[in-house]
C-alpha cells in the first residue's frame, strides 16, 4: 500500500493510532508530536518519560488503569530508571504486549544498540535527527511504516 494510499485511508476511516512515545527529552517529543501530527495520519500521542513509567502505561496499573493500550511504541533507549532496551525486552516478553509494533527512536547511531534492538524484537531502528528537515522526514517514514503494519486494524 502507497502512503497517499494509506493517508487516504486514515482520512476517511478518522480512526486515530493510538501511539506512546517513550522519551525523556521534551523537546524531541514536541518535535515527534508536531510532525507526526503534519504526517496526515490522525495519532494520537500519550507521552511517558522513562522505562519504569513505560511499563506501567502498558501494564495499565499506577495511575494508568483508563490508558488507552497503544497500537505503536515510539522507544528512546537513554531512559531514567530502566532503558529502552529492558522495556523493550519486557514488552516482546508479555503476550499481552507483544505484538504491539515498537519504534526504537534513540540518538544512539551505534550498530550494537539497532542489532540488540532487532534483536529483541523492534520492529524498524531510527537514530535520532540532528536537524528539522531531517525530523519531517523521519516522521514520515513512521507514518508510512504504520501505512504497511497498521491499517489492517478494526477501530
Amino acid at each position: 500500500m502507497t502512503l497517499g494510499k494509506a493517508l487516504k485511508m486514515g482520512c476517511e476511516t478518522n480512526c486515530p493510532v493510538d501511539v506512546l512515545l517513550v522519551e525523556d527529552n521534551l523537546g524531541d517529543a514536541k518535535l515527534v508530536i508536531e510532525f507526526l501530527g503534519e504526517a496526515g495520519l490522525p495519532f494520537r500521542i500519550r507521552v511517558v518519560r522513562d522505562g519504569n513509567e513505560a511499563l506501567l502505561y502498558l501494564r495499565r496499573v499506577g495511575g494508568y488503569e483508563q490508558a488507552a493500550m497503544p497500537e505503536l511504541i515510539l522507544l528512546d533507549l537513554r531512559l531514567p530508571k530502566r532503558s529502552g532496551h529492558e522495556v523493550l525486552e519486557e514488552v516482546k516478553a508479555d503476550p499481552e504486549l507483544a505484538c504491539i509494533p515498537v519504534i526504537v527512536l534513540t540518538s544512539s547511531d551505534s550498530g550494537i544498540d539497532k542489532d540488540k534492538s532487532l534483536r529483541l524484537g523492534a520492529n524498524a531502528f531510527y537514530t535520532k535527527p540532528r536537524n528539522i528537515g531531517e525530523w519531517n522526514q523521519l516522521t514520515q517514514c513512521i507514518a508510512e511504516f504504520w501505512s504497511e503494519h497498521g491499517l489492517d486494524r478494526a477501530c
